[in-house]
């Protein structure tokens, strides 16, 4: 056995060195008569990894930026967002050790317009092992085991979380695998009340059919989750994705669940299914049901681009306040305009239904985005944007128009 993977040589890296100035009409979004304008010029620097080797695989992505408002109406601030995804095959096909960070921004209040003033910075960090014993045949035993680490930069919902998993699965033929899993983790709030603490269970069998041009994979159990304080909580557990290949160059994508769920399970995910907005700093503590659906479609030719998202999700919080139904639409049409140049036209629907106060938000945004390359690893952006929400609220409203002018180097 490998204590250690030999030297790879040849990884794939890229760098990116950008500057920018973005010109805000209303930085703070208030509402109509109370607008704050200020220029916000930023500097950044982000850097990429691909591995593709016998020992190694897996990507990441970084990018640091240094933000400063001219005009002082936040104070200079350093944002940072990236993620990694890295497998370690200590023993290939026996053992190996997965690492998975995503660093992101993220919402404090959810009723309120997300700006400057309304963010902060979370980083979620999972590591840990996994082991596959073959049984013979086409059966194997795979065992696992993790540590997760949340954290946010200002507030007190940090967490940690152990947990196991065993699966027994049974692969018939190279492109149908059927496997039964048992997920067991306890999460631990160090800086709360002991009461927010809580032990979860999971019990589902996945069954994986992988074709020349669909991919399936369907989820099937039970959940149940003990807390510290308050009521046993448990239910069904329900997931598919389901992918196809329609033609070369267009991709069909369509997810539904049905689960539990929390930030850190948000935030990083699963390799078939979409990255997933977490839930606002305020509610990062607590355990909510989420019903989703969501389609996305994908098309690419040396002519130009659509990438269209649709989102339909139901929320249930255990103790916050905040049970919402959100309704979501994006769309990226790219069109290439010249051996340089490409035109991207963007826009965002989402609205946001609250249970409890029956307040109803929608926002909007939409721009125009112009790239043109200068030489091969130079590149300018103009961007022109304008963002709004209307709400039956009564704060929250606002209105924004914002002009971009980005210079980034590739290497």
């Amino acid at each position: 056995m490998l204590l250690w993977p030999p030297a790879v040589t040849a990884l794939d890296t890229a760098w990116e060195l950008g500057v920018s100035q973005e010109h805000s009409d209303n930085i703070q979004r208030n509402p109509e008569g109370q607008e704050v304008a200020d220029v916000v010029r930023t500097g950044s620097l982000g850097a990429q990894l691909q591995a593709d080797r016998s020992y190694l695989e897996g990507q990441a992505e970084v990018r640091v930026d240094y933000l400063h408002y001219r005009e002082g109406t936040f104070n200079d601030e350093v944002r940072g967002q990236g993620s990694a995804d890295l497998t370690w095959h200590i023993a290939p096909e026996r053992l190996s050790w997965q690492l998975q960070e995503r660093l992101a921004v993220v919402e404090e209040r959810s009723t309120e317009p997300l700006s400057p003033g309304n963010r902060q910075q979370v980083n979620v960090f999972s590591t840990g092992p996994d082991y596959r014993l073959r049984l013979g045949g086409s059966r194997f035993l795979d065992a696992g085991a993790r540590y997760t680490d949340l954290r946010y930069s200002r507030s007190d919902n940090d967490s940690q979380r152990v947990g196991v998993q065993f699966q027994v699965g049974y692969r018939p033929s190279p492109v149908l695998e059927n496997r039964l899993i048992l997920d067991m983790t306890r999460t631990h709030f160090p800086q709360r009340a002991s009461t927010r603490d809580y032990d979860r269970q999971d019990l589902y069998g996945r069954i994986s059919l992988r074709g020349a041009t669909t991919r399936t994979v369907a989820d099937l159990g039970v959940t149940s989750i003990q807390r510290a304080a308050g009521d046993d909580i448990g239910g069904a557990l329900a997931r598919l994705a389901w992918e196809r290949d329609l033609t070369a160059v267009t991709e069909l994508r369509v997810n539904l669940a049905g689960e539990y769920s929390n930030t850190a399970s948000d935030l990083l995910g699963r390799p078939e299914e979409p990255a997933r907005d977490p839930a606002a700093v305020e509610s990062a503590a607590d355990v909510f049901f989420a019903r989703r659906g969501d389609i996305g479609i994908r098309h690419e030719t040396p002519r130009g681009s659509l990438a269209l998202d649709l989102l339909v999700e139901d929320r249930e919080y255990e103790e916050a306040p905040l049970d919402q139904l959100r309704t979501q639409a994006s769309l990226i049409l790219g069109v290439v305009a010249g051996p340089r140049s490409r035109l991207e036209l963007f826009g965002y629907h989402a609205a946001y239904d609250y249970d409890a106060t029956e307040r109803r938000d929608v926002d909007r945004e939409g721009g125009l985005r112009l790239r043109y390359r200068l030489r091969r690893s130079l590149e300018v952006r103009l961007e022109g944007a304008r963002a709004e929400r209307m709400t039956n609220g009564d704060t929250g409203e606002y209105q924004e128009n914002r002009v971009l002018l980005e210079l980034s180097y590739r290497g």
